[in-house]
């Protein structure tokens, strides 16, 4: 999959020291689209929003990390499954250096509940369907109006699912 974009703390205005080494994490990220609309991960707890997706497990290919991720967070299951680029990213203030592969899919079925895990109980996720404009503008919104709780990852989170929807617009893939 190619590289889309890779992102340091100097592209949010951040000035932290660049670690020796990095931690490496390898994730997915999951663009869901049902009846012209995208899935989002609401955080009732924080009041922010995000693309579902999170880290691949020891032994796992990505596309078995994507459909555990999508079932986990969206409580979906998916079909056609495509490949759309990797976000790469350098956190200096936690010393990550994480690769972010982004797939485009559509539900499968129903909607179901989602079986959240770990830190994705305590944000109290729900899941919400926007078109992408309005997904956009959301987070967007949420980035201006950023506040760091503890953690810079929510604002990396938040640039980078703007770049992907951004470019999904602009190749016309929602």
């Amino acid at each position: 999959m190619q590289i889309l974009k890779t992102i340091s703390d100097k592209d949010l205005g951040l000035d932290f020291k660049t670690p020796d080494s990095y931690k490496a994490r390898t994730a997915v990220r999951i663009a869901l689209f049902h009846n012209d609309k995208i899935a989002l991960l609401h955080s009732k707890k924080y009041d922010f929003h995000k693309l579902g997706g999170g880290g691949v497990e020891n032994g796992e290919d990505l596309i078995v990390a994507l459909k555990r991720e999508s079932l986990e967070e969206l409580g979906c299951n998916i079909k056609d499954i495509k490949e759309f680029g990797i976000i790469e990213e350098y956190r200096n203030d936690s010393t990550v250096h994480q690769m972010s592969n982004y797939f485009i899919a559509s539900l499968d079925g129903e909607v179901g509940k989602n079986n959240l895990q770990g830190y994705e109980i305590d944000h109290d996720y729900e899941v919400v369907w926007f078109t992408v404009n309005e997904a956009l503008s959301i987070l967007e919104k949420e980035f201006t109006h950023y506040k760091e709780s503890g953690s810079l990852s929510g604002k990396f989170t938040l640039y980078r699912d703007i770049f992907v929807l951004k470019e999904l617009e602009k190749q016309n893939l929602c």
